[in-house]
């Protein structure tokens, strides 16, 4: 278990120990995802646009084009960081399509699952200032900004975000399977933790650590 992502995130987080790229590669390993020294240097040199949602819309068209791009199917890729203007907390994620990951939130239709989209839907988006760091595409991938989504998961002030390691896809991780208490049964097969996650639609900690009534789940590495 010492070796899951999400555990050994939240063993770097409790360290209060910088974070530098051995850290994010260690961390994204399972995902085939790594990054160096130089290009994690590149990273922070990405200046972010704040906005005050109560006063930039989501509706004005200048704000969408150039931080988000023309349209749901051509833009740019980056990072974004809602903040509660009320609490101060955060949550960061990443997209290849800023523009069409903006529209979903602008939107609200969404699950209203987590911590960030309850939080969206009762108090509006206009609660919240965004964050929002454009990646040059003459410099950067859509792989680099999964690389500083991590950089700032592994700081605890992102504490609207439930998961602390980036999905990248699909991992390599340990497979999960989930029996009966008798272990004579095996009712579902998931390839990592985090599409058990999603199965479940719970925290990935929180699959690991429950107890489910009348199933028991096991790690392959355990075997």
């Amino acid at each position: 278990m010492g070796n899951n992502p999400e555990s050994l995130a939240l063993e770097h987080i409790n360290s209060g120990k910088p974070t530098n790229s051995s850290i994010i590669n260690k961390i994204l390993l399972n995902q085939n995802l790594s990054v160096t020294d130089s290009k994690l240097e590149e990273l922070f040199k990405v200046k972010g646009v704040e906005l005050d949602l109560a006063i930039s819309t989501p509706e004005n068209p200048k704000f969408l084009t150039e931080l988000t791009g023309k349209s749901n199917y051509k833009g740019f890729s980056g990072v974004y960081i809602f903040k509660d203007k009320n609490t101060g907390h955060k949550y960061v994620g990443s997209s290849n399509l800023l523009r069409r990951r903006m529209d979903y939130y602008f939107k609200g239709n969404y699950p209203l699952t987590g911590k960030i989209l309850p939080l969206l839907d009762k108090q509006g988006i206009k609660a919240f200032s965004l964050i929002i760091f454009k990646l040059n595409s003459n410099v950067f991938n859509s792989q680099d900004a999964l690389i500083l989504e991590q950089y700032h998961l592994l700081n605890k002030e992102f504490n609207l975000n439930t998961l602390r390691v980036v999905n990248a896809g699909s991992s390599k991780g340990d497979a999960v399977y989930v029996y009966d208490l008798t272990l004579s049964t095996l009712y579902y097969h998931a390839k990592s933790n985090i599409e058990l996650k999603k199965v479940l639609k719970i925290h990935t900690q929180t699959s690991l650590k429950m107890m489910i009534p009348n199933y028991h789940i096991l790690i392959n590495s355990y075997y």
